[in-house]
């Protein structure tokens, strides 16, 4: 985050000087005779130093007389003389504040210093059959940016219990809300205003701009903005892992893994039309919400296997399943009647004419299936096989599957009695080479539904449906 560009290297006490560089400096464009080129923009013939302080005329060595004859108008001080040449107008308020020399950093109105808070609890136990964990949490930050706020509250539980010497059972339960930062600040506006501006009004309520709408460019306020806009953004999340373990003989192990998803999201914001410069039909409400549910489902079997300690044997067996849905809906209403002082929450009042909704859902599956041989020899020569069939939703009706199988091979020197000077040598703990082959998926779509032909509503004959509707 930094200040706007173009103002990069001036805070406020150099707006004055930087300003007044500026009207004298060698501007391209028409000059008073419509003749297109460079001139000087504030060359006054015969009135040097005329865009400068007093003191930097004198500087030049133009007394002051002589400095403040350039005007008929003398009122209100040299401060004042220089100030209308600067441009600023009698009787407006950064008039009045450069006379003052009342100047703001609009910097200490953009930018803090963020206080983030992390509070945690938790309780754990265990005994040889169990053991469990729980904890709760709040958080809530604070951004470099005053508009810049995050909160959520977490929870999470952890427990695994062993039923008996076959079966082991567990879960991870996650839960979390969250609230993101309200209305957004333009920040590069922000900095850009002119330091002499108000952020406030004589009452002590918050100025539509800035600086008197007398000049072209008022300027920005946050500070009014922000009371005319509201927001609420923020998830509600709860996923979990539930596993099992199951000890079958022969030395076979099952492995079971399930783990479900819900999250919700909300989006409501609100653009009042209570404001001098509104159209009430370019203002209202806008609510979106989401809501997704994801699984994945695995199951495993592995037998591994030791044969007169020198042959090594691993067996696994893998089916996978997973599914993603989601539903969201979407409303812009505008033009609210007869007031729209109960913002986002009474939608029901928009001018239909300027509101749009619209919905999206989706729905993905995919499968697959896994089978992979391990064998090694004395834990120095090793091959491993696998195979698997993956299956996935996007890739169409006449090719939802693909088969995907890998080779490797593996030789361990540093267990060899001839390579162990070498690996002494090299103070070297392991020593492996391993070469491989295999082929490889990717199923990262940006449309799920892009193998598949969709209706839509267009002019253009690819399309099943005219604008009226009809085929």
């Amino acid at each position: 985050m930094t200040r706007a560009s173009y103002w990069g290297h001036y805070g406020p006490d150099e707006w004055d000087e930087v300003l007044t560089d500026y009207m004298e400096a060698p501007t391209a464009g028409a000059d008073a005779s419509g003749k297109w080129g460079y001139y000087n923009a504030g060359a006054i013939s015969g009135k040097n130093g005329y865009y400068r302080s007093v003191e930097r005329a004198q500087a030049m060595g133009i007394d002051a007389a002589t400095w403040r004859n350039y005007d008929v108008d003398q009122s209100d001080g040299d401060r004042a003389i220089w100030g209308r040449r600067l441009g600023y107008q009698k009787g407006t308020n950064i008039y009045n504040n450069f006379i003052a020399e009342k100047r703001r950093n609009w910097e200490d109105e953009v930018f803090r210093t963020g206080l983030n808070q992390n509070y945690n609890v938790s309780i754990s136990g265990a005994s040889d059959k169990a053991n469990y964990y729980l904890s709760l949490g709040y958080m809530n930050n604070q951004g470099m940016r005053q508009d810049d706020d995050y909160s959520t509250i977490r929870a999470n539980m952890k427990v695994n219990f062993k039923v008996n010497k076959y079966i082991e059972l567990g879960a991870n339960v996650n839960f979390q809300t969250r609230q993101n930062a309200g209305p957004q600040m333009s920040q590069n506006n922000m900095l850009r205003n002119n330091p002499y501006g108000d952020i406030y009004d004589e009452d002590g309520n918050p100025r539509l701009y800035p600086v008197d709408q007398a000049y072209a460019q008022p300027g920005y306020n946050w500070a009014y903005e922000k009371t005319k806009y509201e927001l609420e953004h923020g998830s509600d999340s709860y996923n979990a892992i539930f596993n099992a373990k199951i000890n079958l003989p022969f030395g076979i192990v099952y492995q079971f893994n399930a783990s479900p998803r819900f999250q919700y999201d909300q989006y409501r914001y609100f653009s009042s039309s209570d404001r001098p410069d509104a159209d009430p039909n370019q203002k209202g409400a806008t609510r979106n919400s989401g809501r997704r549910f994801d699984w994945s489902l695995n199951n495993t079997l592995t037998w591994d296997k030791f044969i007169n300690k020198v042959h090594h044997v691993t067996v696994t067996l893998v089916q996978e399943a997973e599914e993603r849905r989601y539903w969201s809906d979407n409303l812009q209403a505008y033009g609210l009647k007869p007031s729209d002082s109960l913002g986002f929450h009474a939608t029901q009042y928009a001018t239909k004419d300027f509101t749009t909704w619209s919905s999206r859902d989706t729905h993905e599956t995919a499968t697959g299936y896994m089978g992979r041989l391990f064998y090694s020899y004395d834990d120095r020569y090793m091959i491993t096989g696998s195979i698997r069939r993956d299956g996935y939703c996007a890739f169409g009706s006449s090719n939802p599957y693909a088969t995907f199988p890998s080779i490797a091979l593996g030789w361990t020197f540093s267990n060899e009695k001839f390579m162990q000077p070498m690996v002494e040598k090299l103070h070297m703990n392991n020593g492996k080479l391993r070469l491989s082959y295999g082929v490889n998926g990717n199923r990262s779509l940006g449309d799920v539904y892009a193998a598949l032909a969709n209706l839509g509503s267009s002019s253009y004959v690819q399309n099943y449906l005219s604008n009226s509707g009809e085929p």
